[in-house]
């Protein structure tokens, strides 16, 4: 198995298990997206412009690509999910709860490359 191959498995893995958690709680969950995001000296690498992750290595090897030349030592797949009782309070009556779960993987670090994961299951 390539390591793009567990990377995908480890992140559909976090992705159901955080869709259940959710659904344990809220009838309806909706799914922030995956992003690509990155980190330089401890601080997220914000600018105002993450990158939405299609599940493809071509995608991966994009954002790695920019990242990387704007100084990132640590690359992540974040996703999340908000919580409601109901589509109808989600999308017209902004009657939500944001952010009931999160997850993340780590898949690529200066130090490492990419060869290693690090998820918030591990934490």
């Amino acid at each position: 198995m390539t390591w793009f191959q567990r990377l995908k498995r480890e992140c559909t893995l976090l992705h159901d298990k955080a869709m259940y958690k959710g659904r344990r709680e809220y009838p309806c969950c909706f799914s922030r997206g995956r992003q690509i995001k990155a980190m330089k000296d401890g601080e997220l690498l914000d600018d105002g412009n993450f990158w939405e992750w299609d599940g493809t290595l071509k995608g991966i090897e994009r954002a790695a690509e920019s990242l990387r030349a704007d100084g990132a030592d640590v690359l992540f797949i974040e996703c999340g999910y908000d919580g409601a009782e109901s589509p109808h309070g989600y999308r017209e009556c902004d009657d939500y709860e944001p952010w009931i779960e999160v997850w993340d993987v780590e898949f690529w670090s200066r130090e490492k490359g990419f060869d290693h994961f690090r998820s918030s299951d591990d934490e």
